[in-house]
């Protein structure tokens, strides 16, 4: 098999903590996440309004009964929202923490904020089901003379500037994959399917001319099953920590298969071995011994930023999606996607319900350039859609669906953004 090859480009250094410093307040990143979009966020206002209307440089600066736009932070408040103080009671003994799939409801309200105050934002606009918590916005309106603003318009930042698409070669894609769970109980023969594909040896003619057109493989994060067995209060046998060790090392063996015949790109996960918070960081060589003797093995960040061929890749192992997902009501993982592009911001809902470093100098998940590909892994379901800008953009968004509950990969033509899903369903066949 004579396999494509194509120019790559590395881009995620930003997601890399070189000192951890975890004794700072989580208000430097609000505060640099706010000075980092305010421009975009005043461009996108000029664009929609059409019309000279007074910016108030501050939420002290608003006047009762007057018009004005003032650009904020927002806030929601949240009755079902879980707080770390409940898991106490007042005789200091500990009660059941809540497992809820979603915290929103009907009776959220919106706040906005910045360094001068807060403002309770109410009106026929304010849906605070589809909005959360930490995204920059201008809002116009109307103070009220019970100290709240009336909201006629809420603007986002919109789509950041994209550079051009510039992939020469029509044929060339990438693999995209997540939740391989390699370990679960779930079947190993995809997994060998995958493998046999990506390698060229399955599959008819037009299979074999698309496993040579795979220039890259994205592994977007829990790559390694949960662990079965418990490790808390009590030494572990033998026979438990091969079960511990057996996860790992099987996906270290199907990594390695997959190195040995594209370069592959391995972002962590929420069940993989790597720190909690966001951004996680890459994982640890010697979890890969037979990977990692590939040139073609890279253990990337998650978030994860790459060109390749001219294409920019942007996404995560879908942390943030499915956050978004938890603090609104009937947001599918496809419109979370799509609204963090607006925002242009990855991970609008961290540090505040998603777990996340305490960074002070600037906002790591700001979108300052739009990707051509947006991807979120580990998803319910495959989906794809092609977003476009007001200025041009063009972004292929797409949910990754768990590979171990789906035997699903996606396919991404760099030149033309196309998206393909195939499915490993049995041998020989794929669809």
């Amino acid at each position: 098999l004579e396999r494509k090859t194509a120019e790559y480009t590395p881009c995620y250094r930003r997601f890399l903590i070189q000192t951890k410093n975890y004794s700072r307040q989580y208000s430097h990143i609000y505060h640099k996440r706010f000075l980092q979009l305010r421009p975009a966020v005043m461009r996108a206002l000029k664009k929609s309004e059409g019309k000279d209307i007074r910016v108030a440089s501050k939420i002290i600066d608003l006047r009762e009964g007057e018009e004005w736009v003032v650009v904020g932070t927002l806030y929601k408040e949240m009755k079902l929202k879980p707080n770390i103080l409940d898991e106490y009671t007042e005789e200091r003994s500990v009660k059941l923490v809540s497992t809820q799939s979603n915290y929103a409801s009907d009776d959220d309200s919106l706040i906005l904020e910045d360094e001068s105050g807060r403002l309770s934002l109410v009106g026929s606009e304010v849906d605070a089901a589809k909005l959360v918590t930490g995204v920059v916005a201008a809002v116009h309106g109307t103070v009220l003379s019970a100290g709240e603003f009336e909201v006629q318009d809420i603007v986002y930042a919109g789509l950041a500037p994209q550079k051009p698409l510039a992939v020469e070669d029509a044929s060339a894609s990438v693999l995209l994959l997540s939740g391989l769970a390699v370990g679960g109980s779930h079947s190993e023969l995809p997994f060998q399917l995958l493998v046999d594909y990506v390698a060229g040896h399955l599959g008819s003619d037009g299979d074999h001319e698309r496993s040579a057109s795979i220039v890259r493989v994205i592994v977007a994060g829990d790559s390694v099953a949960p662990s079965a067995v418990s490790l808390e209060d009590k030494s572990v046998t033998s026979e438990e920590q091969e079960a511990l060790a057996r996860p790992q090392r099987l996906v270290d063996e199907l990594l390695s298969q997959l190195a040995a015949a594209v370069p592959v790109d391995v972002m962590p996960g929420a069940s993989d071995p790597s720190n909690f918070t966001l951004p996680q960081q890459p994982l640890h060589p010697c979890l890969f011994p037979l990977a990692s003797r590939f040139s073609t093995f890279r253990a990337v960040t998650n978030p994860y930023d790459c060109t390749i061929s001219g294409a920019s890749f942007l996404g995560s192992s879908g942390q943030p999606v499915s956050n978004v997902g938890q603090y609104t009501l009937a947001l599918p993982p496809m419109e979370c996607l799509r609204r963090t592009l607006e925002w242009q911001h990855m991970a609008p809902t961290a540090p505040d319900t998603l777990a996340s470093y305490p960074f002070y100098e600037y906002d790591p998940f700001v979108i300052e350039s739009c990707p051509h590909v947006y991807f979120a892994g580990n998803q319910p379901s495959f989906e794809s859609r092609l977003l476009t800008g007001p200025d041009g953009q063009r972004v292929r968004a797409i949910c990754v669906p768990r590979f171990s509950e789906t035997a699903t990969a996606v396919l991404v033509n760099l030149k033309t953004l196309d998206c393909t899903k195939i499915t490993f369903s049995a041998p020989g066949k794929t669809s």
